[in-house]
């Protein structure tokens, strides 16, 4: 275990980051750069009771499961999810990963900044529900994630593991572009035969039409992992077998995780465009005030620059400049695109009619800009109803529910024209594509 003493924004710190060369770094320096140019999101999805909490909270903490529910117990968000057993929310956690002679190990400390300054990579990894009854909550997770991949995990012990909702999860990445790695987990629950079966089930599914023909392929080794880890972007999908019991494939799956690049590249490719925030929490701190957490898409933000923010209750823009802004827990001057960020705002005047009595922030959905900008009530996007989909969309008739980002909106289908000939549509089914 490495340990660092905390240290004020600003100050130098000689952390064991780059061999421990930092070349004069302030604390603040380095956590904005290792949170931008080492660090990768990865979404943990899978039928429900197929272990993602325990796999988790056991790469987390550092630590094997007990069987009784040890490692879930460190991560989990709400009681009554570590009296059901079941997620209901969505939850990030921070793996620092070091590397140690031949492989990399969990790096564990007493806070975020300990964590960032003492790893060579650093993995958050996002705790999805797996049950049914949450699905809207996984696919709110996915949009608004920004994940460079996916862990679709499966049990290895079940007689039918690619259920509904592990192809539901599938096809979600799919559709969304995030390349996908099969974790089998309880091994030590599952005997040879039932395994196999399970894994020809899983490779069958991968490479149906209905998934995009996939290609499996079996990670037995350190030697397999570094043949694939920067092949994800192809139809390649690895896969490999862990327990989180007695630590089967846990190595091989850090050393994945380790290994593998930054996909999105928002510090490369959006830090020039104008700035943009997306809020995907609200807190109330005792002694801070109200505090926004979410994700910088674009742009670069600096101490004392104004913000724009909304929609409001009120469907409003206000006008603000943040107290204080954190990353990795740790004070920061600055923030550009591909950070996670806390924003403390200050308290925003009440509202006027129904909002008088109440704060007129929304729960989620907002934006954050440097430049005034003003709401839209209607856009175009292009509709395609994938093969298989029960779904017909009849224009002016149709209800869906938008995942657009870390926006989840109710909206209605108002015209319909066709891609290719650009004539006017009044109904679309599946394998079908408008505009």
């Amino acid at each position: 275990m490495k340990v660092v003493p905390t240290t004020a924004a600003g100050s130098h710190a000689t952390g064991p980051n780059d061999d421990g060369n930092n070349n004069g770094k302030s604390v603040q320096d380095i956590v904005l750069d290792t949170m931008s140019t080492k660090h990768i999101r990865v979404a943990v999805v899978g039928n429900v009771d197929s272990g993602k909490s325990t796999l988790i909270g056991s790469l987390v903490s550092a630590t094997l499961d007990d069987g009784r529910g040890m490692a879930r117990s460190k991560i989990i968000k709400h009681k009554h999810e570590l009296n059901t057993g079941r997620t209901s929310s969505i939850s990030t956690h921070l793996l620092g990963l070091v590397r140690n002679q031949e492989q990399y190990q969990a790096v564990t400390g007493s806070s975020y900044q300990d964590i960032v300054l003492n790893s060579d990579r650093l993995v958050t990894l996002m705790d999805l529900a797996g049950h049914e009854k949450y699905l809207k909550t996984t696919v709110s997770g996915l949009s608004r994630g920004m994940c460079d991949y996916a862990l679709v995990l499966v049990n290895a012990g079940q007689s039918s593991a690619v259920t509904n909702m592990t192809l539901n999860h599938l096809q979600l990445c799919m559709h969304l572009n995030i390349p996908v790695i099969v974790v089998f987990t309880k091994s030590d629950r599952s005997s040879k035969h039932v395994f196999q079966d399970t894994k020809q089930e899983v490779v069958r599914k991968l490479k149906s039409k209905e998934l995009g023909e996939k290609k499996p392929f079996m990670l037995k080794n350190l030697n397999d992992v570094k043949l694939v880890h920067n092949k994800l972007g192809s139809n390649l999908v690895p896969m490999l077998l862990t327990s989180c019991l007695n630590g089967e494939g846990l190595d091989l799956l850090r050393e994945l995780l380790a290994l593998l690049p930054q996909r999105r590249l928002h510090a490369k490719k959006q830090r020039d465009k104008s700035f943009e925030y997306l809020v995907e929490d609200i807190y109330q701190v005792p002694g801070v005030g109200t505090v926004l957490s979410g994700f910088v898409t674009h742009g670069e933000w600096k101490k004392g620059d104004p913000l724009y923010l909304g929609p409001l209750k009120d469907d409003s823009v206000t006008r603000l400049v943040p107290k204080s802004v954190h990353v990795a827990q740790t004070l920061v001057d600055t923030v550009w695109a591909g950070h996670s960020v806390c924003f403390a705002i200050p308290k925003l005047p009440r509202g006027h009619g129904r909002h008088r009595k109440k704060s007129l922030l929304a729960e989620k959905g907002m934006v954050a800009k440097t430049e005034p900008w003003t709401l839209a009530k209607t856009f175009e996007a292009n509709i395609y109803l994938p093969l298989g989909a029960s779904v017909t969309v009849h224009c002016g008739k149709f209800d869906a529910c938008l995942h657009l980002l870390n926006n989840k909106q109710s909206a209605k289908v108002i015209a319909m024209r066709d891609v290719r000939f650009g004539t006017d549509l009044d109904v679309i089914r599946q394998g079908n594509v408008a505009r």
